[in-house]
């Protein structure tokens, strides 16, 4: 089977164990889209390459033969592209990243590549961990501008007549809709917050640990409506645990 060598950047988004000593990694490559690797042997003691590597939205290097028609690619080098400052050492930023992995995760559908995506959550990764605080309402702010990549961004037309959102087309309405699957003010506000400002002026909005609760589940199932086939997240259970 002919194969080109190729380098390239990746997100880690999930792994799997395959046999007693081999890894199954899906990583979102800058380059080559989503892309599914076997690292061998990893699980070793002493091996070159740590296990480590591959936490969640971990950013690596990836020198690899790229097989065209294969599932499964097999890398020949690995490394950290840029190792994190925080994520891992703090609490409430891995309950953080978890979720914004899963979701990243259950939302990709292309596998090929795609630079302005790719660009997107690279800079909001490495946002996050550079964050020193306030960082609090950041997987709110990521979810709902991943909207704007995965083509279903809250229409801007909220004001003061239009201050429900109905989940279901995406749009803010005067009166709820025919159905349960709407938010109302002040949530309804948030979304529209969320949705049309940088992190720097989100992290100054004052939201409470219940707004942010109910936020949170209006957002999830914002994406279970407008993505079919979106699976059960559970990581906002463990998210809301945290961060009360």
């Amino acid at each position: 089977m002919p194969s080109t060598f190729c380098k390239t950047r990746g997100i880690v988004l999930h792994q799997i164990k395959f046999s007693e000593s081999s890894l199954i990694v899906k990583i979102y490559t800058e380059e080559y889209g989503l892309k599914s690797f076997i690292f061998k042997g990893v699980r070793k003691q002493k091996h070159r390459i740590s296990p480590n590597l591959f936490e969640h939205l971990s950013l690596l290097e990836i020198v690899f033969n790229l097989k065209e028609k294969s599932d499964l690619q097999v890398a020949k080098e690995v490394s950290l592209y840029q190792p994190f400052q925080s994520i891992p050492f703090d609490m409430r930023k891995r309950s953080i990243a978890l979720f914004v992995n899963e979701l990243i995760y259950k939302s990709l559908r292309e596998e090929e590549a795609n630079p302005e995506l790719f660009s997107f959550l690279l800079a909001s990764i490495e946002m996050f961990d550079l964050l020193i605080d306030d960082c609090i309402n950041f997987h709110l702010w990521f979810a709902i501008q991943f909207t704007r990549q995965l083509g279903f961004r809250p229409m801007d037309n909220y004001d003061q007549q239009n201050q429900v959102f109905d989940l279901k087309e995406g749009v803010f309405c005067r009166t709820c809709p025919n159905h349960t699957h709407f938010a109302e003010f002040p949530l309804s506000l948030w979304i529209h917050e969320l949705s049309n400002n940088n992190y720097n002026e989100i992290k100054l909005l004052n939201i409470n640990n219940t707004t942010r609760r109910e936020l949170l589940q209006k957002v999830v199932e914002y994406y279970r409506l407008q993505l079919n086939g979106f699976q059960e997240m559970k990581s906002p259970a463990i998210l809301e645990k945290v961060l009360e």
